[in-house]
């Protein structure tokens, strides 16, 4: 059983004060259709937090009242028309600064995982930074929705799961298994070491596949259609990214914010950090 339980996604909407209606970036219903599929997935409550900046200039309450209410439909509609299936969802829109919303709303309502667009490359160093922050603002993980943020496009996907042997990446890595069930992918597990692979005695090696291998019977990773695979890797997220990209780049990436730091990797596809 995976520790998502209640899922929140964050929009972002922007005015167009020329046309005095609602725009919406165009991965919005892509990013929708992701959040129906995990809901669907881990059997999860859905929440959707459309938010916008505030108006630079005064606006009419009659003008607010209609693009918040334009905004929550349009959101509705999204959920509606998506072949996901019937799920209940709940929807609110609101004026403030997006990630500041966003993150206050997941820690508020308490829920399990955030879900957010990801840039396809951080602007700067201060702003992969900022984006780390967001698991401790969040009080959740967050996801950060990649390139194609409706599916995972490979035959089959792959999903990389970061394994420090840490309470919180056990609590995590049923949802890896979860979603490699669900999305028929394989599912590399990946175990961070702080000292060159070569300085690691075959001892130790076994103790530590030993360890990950019992964690990982705690899920149906039998039942995995392509099967697991386990590697012992040195460095940090954008050094472990490097060495399982060779073969594949992971279609999505799970790992602690600590192993991201300093920044998070300059990288499109779907990332979690907790």
């Amino acid at each position: 059983m995976s520790f998502v339980h209640r899922i929140l996604t964050g929009l972002e909407f922007a005015l167009d004060a020329d046309a005095n209606a609602v725009r919406w970036p165009a991965q919005t219903e892509d990013l929708v259709r992701l959040s129906l599929e995990l809901a669907r997935v881990t059997r999860s409550g859905l929440a959707f937090a459309a938010v916008a900046q505030a108006p630079e200039e005064e606006c009419d309450c009659e003008d607010i009242d209609r693009w918040l209410a334009e905004a929550e439909q349009h959101v509705e509609e999204m959920t509606r028309s998506s072949a996901i299936g019937a799920i209940p969802v709940e929807q609110a829109a609101w004026f403030g600064p997006p990630d500041e919303e966003w993150a206050a709303s997941a820690r508020e309502s308490e829920m399990h995982l955030l879900i957010v667009p990801g840039a396809t490359v951080p602007e700067s160093p201060a702003e992969s930074l900022r984006e780390l922050e967001w698991p401790r603002q969040a009080g959740c993980a967050v996801w950060f929705a990649g390139r194609e943020p409706d599916r995972l496009d490979a035959a089959p996907p792959l999903i990389a799961f970061c394994d420090d042997l840490s309470d919180e990446a056990a609590e995590h890595l049923p949802f890896a298994v979860e979603l490699a069930l669900a999305w028929n992918a394989r599912l590399l597990i990946v175990h961070p070491l702080t000292q060159p692979a070569e300085s690691v005695t075959r001892d130790e090696d076994d103790r530590l596949r030993r360890e990950v291998f019992v964690r990982l019977s705690r899920t149906d990773f039998r039942s995995l259609p392509h099967g697991s695979q386990l590697r012992l890797l040195p460095g940090n997220l954008c050094d472990i990214l490097a060495q399982i990209s060779t073969d594949q780049p992971p279609n999505l990436l799970l790992a602690s914010a600590q192993l991201a730091l300093p920044a998070r990797p300059p990288w499109r596809g779907h990332v979690v950090l907790w």
